[in-house]
């Protein structure tokens, strides 16, 4: 299981790894990145200790990854979750933003068989049926606190499950509250016919977020918008499922028109915020 938080000095082999566009497809088709020759035994051992092996390809069937992570967010206390969250915005490692949009995911996601469309991903989740590399989706939860969920349920289970106890996970300094309530403000003050990307050059100009370039803001956004907090009547986010918890745990799927399973609270993934946000939208 990859750290939840790995120190810098991990952090510094993974980027001479992944960082140094050294990749290739192996004759598994798998896109692996080569370890530079300059590693020595101990630095290989070293992530291989902190279960950081580069290239370590796991294939999670979708009916696997859909249960476990459903089962994952059950488990997962909202509050801890969302005092990680805030604590993501300063003090503590990007990663952390990744647990509560991740646990919402797996409330409101439906129990289903795999609906392939044309591209090969499902038509409810957008699972694909492909090998995953935990470690390269350790690092950018780190590097950028991106991949909880997005991409298919593979995504925020990987997430869920590298955390460890929560007694561990870390609490909001009153700088974090800070931080977060001036995010929030920013938000609310910009104007009506503001779009998406209005708000992320005004995140990165407050120069509130400790890591703030615009990638960064970014992911804080779309983090933001899939939880329900940038939200339309369109896009309610997965908040929104969150008042349906019992019933996401309980009900083996919720059956929507043509009998097609359905989000729990009408809610579920949608398009980039990017494409129909505005500063009208409700905060």
């Amino acid at each position: 299981m990859a750290a939840a938080a790995p120190d810098d000095t991990l952090l510094g082999l993974l980027r001479r790894v992944y960082d140094n566009g050294n990749s290739y497809v192996d004759a598994d088709g798998n896109h692996c990145h080569r370890i530079p020759d300059t590693f020595s035994e101990a630095e290989r051992q070293a992530l291989a200790d902190a279960g950081l092996e580069p290239n370590r390809f796991v294939a999670i069937p979708h009916d696997e990854a859909v249960n476990r992570l459903r089962q994952a967010a059950a488990g997962v206390d909202l509050r801890r979750a969302a005092d990680a969250f805030v604590a993501s915005m300063s003090s503590s490692d990007l990663a952390w933003l990744t647990v509560l949009p991740a646990t919402a995911l797996g409330l409101a996601m439906p129990a289903h068989p795999m609906e392939a469309m044309g591209g090969g991903s499902c038509r409810v989740c957008f699972h694909r049926d492909e090998r995953a590399d935990p470690t390269l989706r350790a690092y950018f939860r780190h590097l950028q606190g991106a991949g909880w969920g997005t991409g298919g349920p593979v995504e925020g289970l990987l997430a869920l499950e590298a955390t460890g106890p929560a007694d561990g996970w870390p609490r909001p300094t009153p700088r974090d509250i800070w931080v977060f309530h001036r995010l929030l403000d920013l938000l609310r003050a910009l104007p009506a016919d503001a779009r998406y990307g209005k708000a992320r050059t005004a995140l990165k100009d407050a120069k509130l977020l400790r890591v703030n370039n615009p990638y960064r803001c970014e992911t804080v956004l779309e983090a933001l918008a899939t939880l329900g907090v940038m939200q339309t009547p369109e896009h309610p986010g997965l908040l929104h499922a969150l008042d349906h918890r019992h019933r996401a745990r309980s009900a083996p799927f919720h059956q929507g028109r043509g009998h097609r399973p359905r989000w729990a609270g009408g809610a579920r993934p949608t398009a980039s915020t990017r494409r129909w946000w505005s500063g009208c939208s409700a905060i």
